[in-house]
């Protein structure tokens, strides 16, 4: 226990020295791991610790890391376990993955560097603003393409684009594609909407706060495969920014907070997830500008959801409640997990079972369940 008569909870950032070993022995409290390949590291030394409790914060990675899960399943059956998800249908999914362990959702929080009051310039067009990975998976040349669709129609829209190129995870989307051919594409998009759209590729954290001040409204039809949060469009958000964002996994708290607006996601045919394009043209051509005091009273929610004492006190009363054994992964998991050796099973014409699957461990990603809380 803590000196205030609460449950002490102690991160694990770089693995398990002696003394905290000997500490966790004698002292009732839970431990963090904050990362998946660190807790493989230390999981024989607290599976062998009696009365700790163990939170892990799932950052999306049960769909990727399956071998270490598998690992994972069998070293920690029996232990007090809380699985920690970012938003609600992460949970959900989680919930799918897993046999008789407790799932608390814990949104993650924001440097407090993205609390300090913005100072808006007002402008007479209206700035869009994408940041975050430029791959198939977040629909970037979806978004280029509807935006310069709806500058057709608008001559006050502008769209920002700040981020990097990576192939990291484009295999999910089921289907391959020329890398090269995808730069071509962007590069073309950018030509084209020359003088409306503008590339800032990487921006460090001044950078990008700097660019968010200046824009109005944060766009993304990402259906990324772990799109658990949404760390971008909460940082620009933080800043009272509005969002039109894709229905697809953490993006829906949001709109859940009021804070957002969601645009329809579909599974096509070939499991590839995709945002309906028409719709988001139509609301970029209805969009208006956010007035100082929506952008202010958009502040104040967001840090009342993610703020850092929100996070201490959630955190405080997950530690501190009664939680179920962990019984291991659940037989979903195990039949995905042996089909996923190249960490994904869900290619283009595999057929009815492939799909049947998919929807199993991706749908909850488009839906939410109804009366499903994972609340403290």
């Amino acid at each position: 226990m803590g000196p205030d008569g609460h449950f002490e909870v102690v991160m694990v950032r770089d693995g398990l020295t002696h003394e905290l070993i000997q500490q966790l022995e004698v002292e009732a409290c839970a431990v963090m791991v904050l990362s998946t390949p660190l807790l493989q590291q230390v999981a024989e030394q607290i599976a062998k610790l009696k009365s700790v409790k163990l939170l892990i914060p799932i950052f999306g990675d049960m769909t990727i890391e399956t071998v270490l899960w598998s690992r994972l399943s069998t070293q920690l059956r029996g232990k007090n376990i809380v699985l920690l998800g970012a938003s609600t249908r992460q949970c959900q999914q989680l919930q799918r993955f897993v046999k008789g362990a407790s799932i608390r959702k814990l949104p993650y929080t924001l440097p407090t560097f993205w609390s300090v009051p913005t100072v808006h310039a007002p402008s007479e067009k209206l700035r869009l603003v994408y940041a975050g990975r430029l791959t198939p998976q977040k629909n970037v040349l979806e978004l280029m393409s509807c935006f310069l669709r709806a500058a057709g129609e608008r001559e006050d829209l502008e769209l920002h684009v700040a981020g990097t190129f990576h192939e990291l995870g484009h295999h999910f989307h089921g289907l391959g594609y020329d890398f090269a051919e995808y730069r071509q594409r962007f590069n073309e998009l950018l030509e084209h909407g020359k003088g409306k759209i503008f590339f800032h590729e990487f921006l460090a954290q001044p950078e990008l706060r700097e660019l968010f001040d200046r824009c109005d409204t944060f766009v993304s039809l990402s259906t990324y495969h772990d799109e658990d949060f949404g760390v971008s469009a909460a940082q620009a958000m933080s800043l009272g920014l509005n969002a039109l964002l894709s229905d697809w996994g953490g993006h829906w708290d949001f709109k859940n907070q009021g804070l957002a607006e969601l645009i329809p996601v579909e599974v096509q045919t070939n499991n590839v997830p995709l945002p309906r394009l028409n719709i988001f043209v139509k609301l970029l051509l209805g969009l208006a500008r956010p007035g100082h005091l929506e952008r202010v009273s958009r502040q104040e929610k967001m840090w009342q959801y993610l703020g850092h004492t929100s996070y201490r006190e959630r955190l405080v009363m997950i530690a501190e409640e009664s939680i179920v054994d962990y019984e291991g992964q659940s037989t979903l998991f195990e039949e995905y997990a042996s089909g996923s050796e190249a960490r994904y099973v869900f290619n283009e014409g595999i057929g009815a079972k492939s799909r049947q699957q998919y929807l199993a461990i991706y749908g909850s990603y488009l839906t939410t369940d109804a009366g499903e809380s994972y609340e403290f």
